[in-house]
């Protein structure tokens, strides 16, 4: 969608300081003011635009499948693809015969969960479900139908680790129904595997991607284990979704849209915030130093979260010319500048927030406002995307008012500069 952006500002403020120099000069030159340096302040509410959206990142690319539960308003699973099922398997683990799987002994689904990042403080139950469907690969109403008791092949109860447990991942495997498998298997059929998480209504249990399907074709512990990696075939019309659908995660119940005086960082689905500024020309004059810029946002309180439930949220500048006017292609062409050695650079320091909280953020952008000012004759956008620094992993969100809302909540911008020094001889 391409956005008609209304350019205009309004200034609500403006004062100035004084800072004496010592009115001794030094130079041979001869070539230094005698006046003092005055530093000018200007407030302005300068955002265009600023909206919300969800989606980021896309589907199947998500840092982590993520299996959350928030009492009723929060309800996330996920989906691995087995869809390059075996026919045969090897009889010996020396030999090259082979022979059509007539059996399938200790099937399981390999997960690794990340211990850091999950928090559940009893046990859990992760349940596995076939959610093999004739829809469309990316309808979540066709596959979240299957999540029902006749379609569960398996469970696993999972404990929280120990305090004085340091391990970083742990290796899960969730029984799945033999039976079920081998006639996957027979009728040349691909295994979905749905996941979710119960027994609590506080869960969030991450999962990494890459799950494997692990099971034996005999009894025989001679004969060889088989070992599948997530697969998808379909859809064969687009080989990147088709990747992106091996493994990914489904929202049967998310966070609600901002309202349209507000928006949204973070939750799931994830958001991302943009907002778009116009510093009319005039109120920072050619060639002066930015000594300070502050965006000032004010957040609007979450309910249902602790005091305790911290995140950080990465301030990104947009990276795109001023031309590109789709509010989903700048919310994804934002980021961090790198180094000559391919770090990220940060030009703002990221924020910590508190859902719960309330009342005015700082954010400090005289990096940014330096840039734009110093590009005021190049074919940039001034823009940045509020994001979360663990985007589609965390149920955790914070809501700003939005320059829609009553003048007193809107996004103001605070800049401090010093004038060009007109070094005149005397």
């Amino acid at each position: 969608m391409v956005f008609a952006l209304a350019l205009a500002s309004l200034a609500v403020g403006a004062c100035s300081e004084q800072l004496e120099t010592t009115g001794v000069c030094t130079d041979a030159s001869g070539l230094c003011p005698e006046q003092g340096i005055t530093v000018e302040e200007v407030v302005l509410q300068p955002v265009v635009l600023d909206t919300s959206l969800a989606g980021v990142p896309i589907l199947g690319s998500e840092p982590y499948l993520a299996l959350v539960r928030r009492g009723d308003s929060i309800d996330t699973r996920a989906v691995v693809r087995f869809d390059d099922l075996p026919l045969y398997h090897r009889t010996s683990a020396t030999g090259t015969d082979s022979a059509l799987i007539a059996n399938v002994v200790s099937p399981a689904v390999r997960l690794v969960i990340d211990n850091r990042e999950s928090d559940f403080a009893g046990p859990v139950t992760i349940e596995a479900f076939d959610v093999l469907h004739g829809g469309a690969d990316t309808s979540s109403a066709e596959t979240l139908a299957r999540f029902t008791d006749e379609n569960r092949i398996g469970s696993l109860v999972v404990s929280p680790p120990a305090a004085s447990d340091t391990t970083t991942f742990d290796t899960l495997a969730v029984p799945i129904d033999p039976a079920h498998l081998l006639a996957r298997i027979q009728a040349e059929e691909p295994l979905r595997v749905g996941l979710r998480v119960t027994g609590s209504d506080q869960a969030s249990v991450l999962v990494t991607h890459g799950a494997t399907l692990f099971f034996r074709a005999a009894a025989d512990t001679a004969v060889p284990s088989i070992t599948l990696v997530t697969t998808s075939t379909t859809p064969g019309d687009d080989n990147a979704l088709r990747s992106d659908l091996r493994s990914y995660v489904v929202i049967a119940a998310g966070t609600a849209p901002p309202p349209p005086d507000v928006v949204a960082v973070g939750g799931l689905p994830n958001r991302r915030s943009l907002l778009r500024f116009d510093i009319p020309e005039g109120e920072i004059p050619t060639g002066a130093r930015i000594v300070r810029a502050t965006l000032v946002l004010t957040q609007k309180p979450v309910a249902g979260y602790a005091v305790s439930d911290t995140f950080a949220v990465n301030v990104l500048p947009v990276s795109a010319s001023r031309a590109v006017t789709d509010v989903d292609r700048l919310m994804r062409l934002a980021s961090n500048p790198r180094d000559q050695v391919g770090g990220e650079v940060q030009l703002v320091r990221p924020m910590i927030l508190v859902p719960g909280d309330s009342g005015q953020k700082e954010i400090g952008v005289a990096n940014l406002v330096s840039l734009w000012s110093a590009r005021s004759g190049v074919d940039v956008q001034p823009a940045i995307v509020l994001a979360p620094l663990f985007e589609g992993a965390s149920a955790l969100r914070a809501e700003f008012f939005s320059s829609e809302a009553a003048p007193e909540l809107r996004p103001t911008l605070r800049l401090s500069f010093i004038r060009p020094i007109d070094f005149d001889l005397p």
